[in-house]
């Protein structure tokens, strides 16, 4: 029998910045993206994270 490769997405809601900023401080932020694949966030927490990179 032929095995067959299976491809699941991973989903995960992040409802506020604690989390992202976490990964972000332990520089680890890339870690969700390897994971998760796509982040999808609000526009107000997307700015959020986005200003800690300019810091």
């Amino acid at each position: 029998m032929a095995s067959k490769k299976h491809r699941y997405k991973l989903q995960i809601d992040i409802s506020d910045t604690s989390t992202l900023i976490l990964f972000h401080k332990i520089e680890e932020f890339n870690l969700l993206q390897k994971v998760y694949g796509e982040l999808l966030t609000t526009p107000e927490i997307a700015e959020e994270i986005l200003k800690l990179n300019k810091e």
